[in-house]
């Protein structure tokens, strides 16, 4: 079995969608759908004073907060509650992802 060992993992779908893979431990990850639109707001807006609130395809809602040394991503869906963390590193990495495979050829477009 392959382990995930990045906090974070995004393929841009250029048609239609962004998927995002938050790592949860060595075997574990949970994968998030975006519009490219809701996508762009997050990279974009992840630390606006107030948090950032979005609503994915498949029925989750997000709550993106800068918590000052930690950035806190909440899910909710169908009851289910989940908390991740990951650093203002990961986040202007993910900033920088979108972008580098927005304006590139990727394998899987």
């Amino acid at each position: 079995m392959k382990t995930f060992k990045d906090n974070l993992k995004m393929y841009l779908l250029k048609k239609d969608q962004v998927k995002l893979t938050v790592r949860m431990s060595d075997n574990c990850a949970r994968e998030y759908h975006f519009r490219i639109r809701d996508f762009e707001r997050l990279v974009e807006e992840w630390n606006t004073p107030n948090g950032l609130e979005l609503k994915l395809l498949n029925g989750t809602d997000i709550v993106v907060e800068d918590k000052g040394n930690y950035v806190k991503f909440t899910s909710y869906k169908d009851g289910l509650i989940m908390h991740h963390r990951v650093t203002f590193d990961d986040m202007m990495w993910l900033r920088s992802e979108y972008q580098r495979q927005a304006t590139t050829k990727m394998h899987w477009d």
